[in-house]
């Protein structure tokens, strides 16, 4: 008998929630939801500079009028949290 590897499965359910690319990027990027989510984006910082509630699909985002740096993408789905470190060059 083959059982399961303990969090396995979570690990596979984590990485159907987002994709979020190119990575890094120039100040636009792509984040495909598999399923309608919340998307928030942060400095290295913490200072919250972008939150919204999105269906699923691809949605075009843009960082231009922000500094070069590394920020960080939170994508909730029900009670799903992924966080995805954005490097914008």
């Amino acid at each position: 008998s083959v059982s399961d590897c303990i969090g396995l499965p979570d690990r596979l359910k984590e990485s159907e929630l987002v994709s979020i690319y190119p990575n890094p990027n120039t100040g636009e990027f792509f984040i495909d939801l598999s399923h309608p989510a919340e998307v928030s984006i942060s400095t290295v910082l913490g200072q919250l500079i972008y939150q919204s509630k999105l269906v699923s699909g691809i949605h075009t985002m843009d960082l231009n009028r922000f500094n070069n740096g590394i920020y960080f993408i939170t994508v909730k789905q029900g009670s799903q949290s992924k966080s995805v470190k954005m490097i914008k060059q």
